[in-house]
């Protein structure tokens, strides 16, 4: 039986299409001097790439990884795609097709440092989710191993001001990474317990999760504020807010989880038009 299109869409995670293609675009619009750079062949051959194709690789890989967990995962009989046994072969060739266009993107580039990233988040990718390496099963390395969705934030400032993101803008995406993957594995605490994986959340618990979650995105907005001294850093504490009022039983953190996509987009929209405002108006 063959993969049709509306299932490799699925597969993809179109809900978070942007967390990849987002991070490159306030990237690039971060180190450009001119709006009209957003016109140019470059911005939308990359901004394309992250929004499909890179996402299609990162999480069909995790598919692939992950059908022992995901056999007792609630979220894939009904909130995301659970991937059935005849899809399995057909996806790996679609991740082929995904590795021979980053290969030929990194090569057209013609610049070491794009090509290096690029490479650097597809190893990121397989190793997360793949043996021999499987890093979402290794406690406190998988959610440091998520820092793989700051790397389009900075190809895209690179891209656009040739020179790479200071080291405090790096550390912040990286707390803020490490927060979102935490927060996401707290609902798969149980599934990932009966398929016998160890990861940060089950380690530390549902409440200690939920605090050290709140704890990184404090300090994420810090170092953002120190990085920028701009007031409207500030309205990154509902994230820091958000893990607190989960520790009531009363806030589904399941349900909570399913808003975060929403969430994101919105902020990230106010991030693009804050940093437009502030560079060209």
């Amino acid at each position: 039986m063959k993969m049709n299109i509306q299932t490799l869409i699925a597969i993809s995670r179109p809900r978070f299409w942007l967390y990849l293609a987002g991070p490159f675009l306030i990237g690039y619009i971060s180190g450009v001097s001119s709006l009209s750079s957003l016109m140019s062949l470059q911005f939308w051959l990359f901004f394309l790439y992250f929004l499909v194709p890179a996402n299609m690789f990162l999480y069909g890989i995790n598919d692939l990884a992950d059908t022992d967990t995901d056999q007792y995962n609630s979220k894939k009989l009904s909130y995301e795609h659970g991937l059935r046994s005849y899809q399995q072969q057909p996806l790996i060739y679609i991740l082929f097709l995904c590795v021979g266009l980053t290969t030929f993107i990194a090569l057209i580039t013609n610049d070491l440092t794009q090509g290096m990233l690029l490479i650097l988040l597809l190893g990121l990718s397989f190793a997360y989710s793949y043996p021999p390496f499987r890093w979402k099963a290794k406690p406190f390395i998988d959610s440091v191993s998520n820092v793989l969705y700051i790397l389009p934030g900075l190809l895209g400032y690179y891209i656009s001001s040739g020179v790479l993101l200071s080291l405090i803008v790096i550390c912040a995406g990286g707390l803020w990474t490490a927060a979102m993957h935490l927060f996401s594995a707290i609902p798969d605490i149980e599934a990932d317990t009966k398929a016998k994986l160890q990861t940060t959340a089950i380690v530390l618990g549902r409440t200690k999760s939920l605090l050290l979650c709140s704890g990184l995105w404090w300090l994420s907005m810090i170092a953002i504020f120190s990085a920028s001294r701009s007031p409207f850093s500030f309205l990154l504490c509902i994230y820091g807010i958000i893990p607190l009022f989960c520790l009531s039983k009363r806030w589904r953190l399941e349900r909570i989880y399913r808003i975060f996509p929403f969430l994101n987009v919105l902020m990230g929209f106010f991030l693009f038009w804050i940093i437009t405002g502030q560079r060209f108006l």
